[in-house]
């Protein structure tokens, strides 16, 4: 049961003593059963997360993630999703190529160089 309230948001971590004792009065032993079950799936889960992690910190430039990192929102998994999808970025000619590829603007750059507006 701490184990489950240490992840909860820290304004029910605050609580948590009170929301201990009023579930274990109403929790069977069944249900703790599974409440241990579920906990160890969540365990296995965060370790498999941070297999994968590692894994793609292997492939990505870890000074470009965390040049990425910089910006305001970008985390670790974000800016090394963007370097693995983006691949090498010297093929693309400018920025906004780049925001073309990745669909973050209403243009898209034609094969013959022209720009078009996606509506």
């Amino acid at each position: 049961m701490d184990r489950a309230l240490e992840q909860c948001p820290k304004s029910v971590g605050q609580n948590s003593e009170a929301i201990k004792a009023s579930v274990m009065g109403a929790l069977s032993q069944a249900d703790l059963f599974l409440l241990k079950l579920c906990m160890a799936t969540v365990d296995e889960f965060d370790q498999k997360i941070a297999a994968i992690d590692s894994q793609i910190a292997v492939y990505v430039d870890e000074a470009v993630v965390e040049r990425l990192c910089s910006v305001p929102g970008v985390g670790v998994i974000g800016a090394a999703t963007v370097v693995a999808e983006l691949g090498d970025v010297s093929r693309f000619v400018d920025e906004k190529a780049v925001s073309s590829y990745v669909g973050l603007c209403r243009f898209c750059i034609r094969v013959d160089g022209s720009v078009a507006m996606v509506i």
